[in-house]
Order: C-alpha cells, then sequence, then structure tokens
C-alpha cells in the first residue's frame, strides 16, 4: 500500500514528541486527511519495541486487524483469484442445470417480502445501513418460509437450520412462531446460550429417523468441508420425514468447480480434489472452504447422492431482476430436497 513507516497515537501525547525514535501525536492531530491503520507489517516491530519497555502485556491491547489476511495476499501474490462471473454466465449455467435436474422459475412477491421483513426484525443484526447484503439474506430466509410453508408449523414440528450459529433464524422461529426450532453448528456463535442453538455436526445429529419436519441451510452448504456436503445429504434423508425437505439458500454454482478461500487458507488442503482452487478477498480471514459447483460436480456430490437416498432435488430460479449480485457472490439458485 506505500506505507513505509508509522507513529505513535497516544491521548496523552502533548504536541510533538517522540517514542523510541518514532513521532507520537495526539488523537486530536488525526483528521480525515489522514489515514489510519494498524499494520500486520508493523505489528511485530511495534511488539518488540513494547517488551523492550517491560510492557509485555502489549498484546492485551494492541494486535494486527486481519493480520492473517493480509499476510495471506503477501504470501500467494499470484496464485488465482475466484474468476469472474456474470449474470450470463449463470444463465447459462442454469440452461445446463436444466439437462440434469427439474428447473422451476421462482418469483418473490415484494409486498410480502416486506413484510416478512418487519416480522423478522433483523434490521440490527444484519446491519441494514451498512451492509449491502442486508437484502439478500432476508431474501433467503423468506424463501425457505415459503418453501416450507412455516406458517403451517407449530410447536410438534422440530425445524433444523443448519451451520447457523450466528443466525437468528432459530429464534425467530423458536419465539415468535413456537416452532421447536434447533440451530446446529460446529462452533458456539452468538446465540449459544438458547438451549436450542446446538455445537453439534449437521453430518451426525442426535435427532431420530423420521422426526424432522423441516431443514434450512443459508449460506452454509458451500462451507461444509471434504465430503461433508454428500455426507450431510445422507443424515437429511435419515431423519427427514416423508415429504419434508431441506432447503439450500443459495446454491452456489460457477462456470467452473471451485474452492474459494481466504488469503491464509490457501494450499492448507481444505479444497476439493477436483476443483480449482482460488482466493477469494472479500471475507478476510475466515474462510478455509467457500465451495462452487459446477455441474457435472453438482451431479456428482449432491443430486445423485439425493436421489440414491430417496431425496428428490428441484432447483429454484430467480429471475434476473431479482437476483441479488455482489460479483460472484449472489441468490439466484435455490435447491430442495424433498424426502419421498
Amino acid at each position: 500500500m506505500g506505507i513505509d513507516d508509522w507513529v505513535w497515537i497516544d491521548k496523552k501525547a502533548e504536541g510533538l514528541s517522540q517514542f523510541e525514535g518514532k513521532s507520537l501525536i495526539g488523537p486530536e492531530r488525526v483528521n480525515p486527511d489522514y489515514y489510519v491503520f494498524i499494520s500486520s507489517h508493523f505489528i511485530d516491530e511495534i511488539g518488540s519495541f513494547l517488551e523492550n519497555k517491560k510492557m509485555y502485556e502489549w498484546d492485551d491491547w494492541i494486535y494486527a486487524i486481519e493480520r492473517a489476511y493480509y499476510e495471506g495476499l503477501l504470501e500467494h501474490p499470484n496464485d488465482p483469484l475466484v474468476p469472474e462471473l456474470l449474470m450470463e454466465d449463470l444463465n447459462g449455467i442454469e440452461d445446463d442445470l436444466k439437462e440434469v435436474v427439474k428447473v422451476i422459475p421462482y418469483e418473490i412477491e415484494k409486498k410480502e417480502l416486506e413484510a416478512f421483513a418487519k416480522s423478522l426484525n433483523f434490521e440490527d443484526v444484519y446491519r441494514i445501513n451498512s451492509n449491502k447484503r442486508y437484502r439478500r439474506k432476508i431474501m433467503e430466509y423468506f424463501i425457505t418460509e415459503k418453501l416450507h410453508d412455516l406458517s403451517s408449523f407449530n410447536e410438534n414440528d422440530v425445524f433444523l437450520d443448519l451451520g447457523a450459529a450466528g443466525s437468528p433464524f432459530a429464534k425467530f422461529l423458536h419465539d415468535k412462531r413456537n416452532i421447536s426450532a434447533f440451530a446446529l453448528d460446529l462452533e458456539e456463535g452468538e446465540f449459544s446460550q438458547e438451549s436450542y442453538y446446538l455445537c453439534e455436526d449437521a453430518t451426525r445429529t442426535h435427532f431420530k429417523d423420521n422426526s424432522v419436519s423441516g431443514a434450512s441451510m443459508h449460506s452454509s452448504f458451500e462451507m461444509f468441508l471434504y465430503n461433508a456436503d454428500t455426507a450431510l445429504i445422507q443424515e437429511m434423508a435419515r431423519v427427514l420425514k416423508k415429504d419434508s425437505k431441506l432447503v439450500i439458500a443459495p446454491l452456489y454454482m460457477h462456470k467452473q468447480y471451485l474452492s474459494t478461500c481466504s488469503p491464509n487458507n490457501y494450499g492448507k488442503g481444505y479444497a476439493d480434489d477436483e476443483s480449482l482452487e482460488c482466493i477469494r478477498t472479500d471475507c478476510w480471514s475466515w474462510i478455509p472452504l467457500a465451495r462452487f459447483y459446477d455441474v457435472r460436480a453438482l451431479e456428482k456430490r449432491v443430486l445423485t447422492p439425493a436421489r440414491e437416498h430417496g431425496l428428490m432435488p428441484t432447483v429454484y430460479s430467480l429471475p434476473d431482476d431479482e437476483v441479488e449480485k455482489d460479483e460472484f457472490v449472489y441468490l439466484k439458485f435455490i435447491l430442495e430436497l424433498k424426502k419421498q
């Protein structure tokens, strides 16, 4: 970024002063003409200065924001980024999907979506004023609501939201809809104090055979490592009741089979063997894998195993003018797997 020096900023600084050879300025001197960074490049140097001053607890209060991410970028300057994906590419993918699975056009009624968004009241959780993907997230939940007909569920219906530790959706269904909803994730999240937010492997759940009335995945299916995507299909075939379904929104497709990851996770062994591993720069350091299928990989890893285990696949496709797309992150395809 062209940065070759750094300064200290301290509220106790008086005028122009120095600390260990570096300028020390007060926060009042920081104005809109300044760029303020906590730099991963200098964090070790800064830490050494502080340790030499016997400030051994420095790492409790000063740290490099997303250090792993930036170091990953520096380590992999020439490795592939996620290939471009255009709307016409998505339309071509849809044509190819029609060769292997039933594809149904799906249109969202705007007034219904607006009313649903108000009932969710997720504006603060998903930062409606600053999150450019807010509407897409609400659309995911709305599609799940409609495809499952969740308004017909009650306290006797078990509903699973998978890969959902940080999602408020299960809490909404539990508190506002009186549904026996559970959120499952390998890690604890924001709502882990709730007894129905379970730290549990979605591919090996404790739920009994034929006991679940419905399940959903919202921007999580693509992150199931190794063969967990296929294992998840098998587990849902076990726990779902007859005529119940799993809804996956979105179903991420691309022109080619991709294993995308944060730069610090590139080359760490998370990528699928037959895929192109590539770096994404929109997600900081926390994604070891986000899988994008091509049609062949989808058929091999998802559609065929689903059919073999009694789940009938259907893909729903939003019209172009309804697609929430941010480069390669988008909501166009939704996968429904219905137990026969």
